[in-house]
């Protein structure tokens, strides 16, 4: 998927960041994004979920439909880490 290190790039950010918060502008059919924001949230959860927690947000609500129950139990998860 993207690759097997601990951390990503800025570079390799930005393009998550590209097909994250830019849905409607990008060359990826809905299905499509639903799948890659899936991916990507998978692997940035695995790696680093506290340092990729707004990445991570963002690929469940740029789903259509949006995911705002999973993004709002992720935070409530982290809240428990945290305190």
């Amino acid at each position: 998927m993207l690759g097997q290190s601990s951390s990503f790039s800025k570079s390799e950010m930005k393009d998550i960041d590209d097909v994250l918060f830019k849905p409607s502008q990008g060359p990826y059919a809905s299905e499509s994004l639903v799948e890659i924001c899936d991916q990507v949230r998978t692997e940035l959860e695995r790696v680093d979920l506290i340092k990729y927690v707004n990445c991570i947000l963002t690929a469940y609500v740029v789903k259509s439909p949006p995911d705002h129950e999973a993004g709002l139990s992720l935070l409530l998860r982290l809240r428990g880490r945290i305190h």
